[in-house]
């Protein structure tokens, strides 16, 4: 029998021989492109954003308690069986520089009234406290031949 007025039922272009087609990956966010201040302070910002996001614990489901609080399984009123587990790696010494840089005109002309101020890590020194060995990063350039830029203040914290 024809159909009635040219209409059928909606069919699926899918057979069961057939995989199913990929669904839609999940959005990732992007950092803009810094090309002058305001887009270098807004991809300064989505990095923050990315990185708070990755590092967050995340929400607490309401039906699980939290480490330490309410009468545990095996033990009696608490955590009392659960083993606080010690920084292996301290921080033993940080040197940071704050450097200047200016801002330049389409002719290339620093503009004194425009700047930007990075505070860097120049010099870091970390402890393993069960290898006893140390781990050290230093920067390995001097931050008065950078061109554009000023060094303002260093600061050195830690033995």
């Amino acid at each position: 029998m024809a159909p009635l007025n040219g209409s059928v039922a909606p069919v699926c272009p899918i057979s069961r021989s057939q995989v199913l087609p990929g669904q839609p990956g999940i959005m990732q966010p992007y950092i803009p492109r810094a090309v002058d201040l305001p887009s270098a302070i807004a991809a300064a910002n989505q990095i923050n954003r990315i990185v708070q996001s990755t590092l967050s614990p995340g929400l607490q489901p309401n039906n699980v308690p939290t480490l330490g609080t309410g009468a545990g399984i095996g033990t009696s009123g608490g955590a009392s069986g659960v083993k606080k587990i010690i920084d292996r790696w301290q921080e033993k010494k940080r040197t940071t520089d704050i450097i200047r840089f200016y801002a330049k005109d389409e002719n290339g002309v620093e503009d004194k009234d425009q700047w930007l101020e990075v505070e860097r890590i120049a010099y870091i020194k970390w402890h393993d406290t069960v290898q006893k060995i140390d781990l050290i990063f230093e920067w390995p350039y001097d931050p008065s031949a950078e061109g554009n830029s000023k060094l303002m203040k260093t600061t050195t914290t830690g033995s």
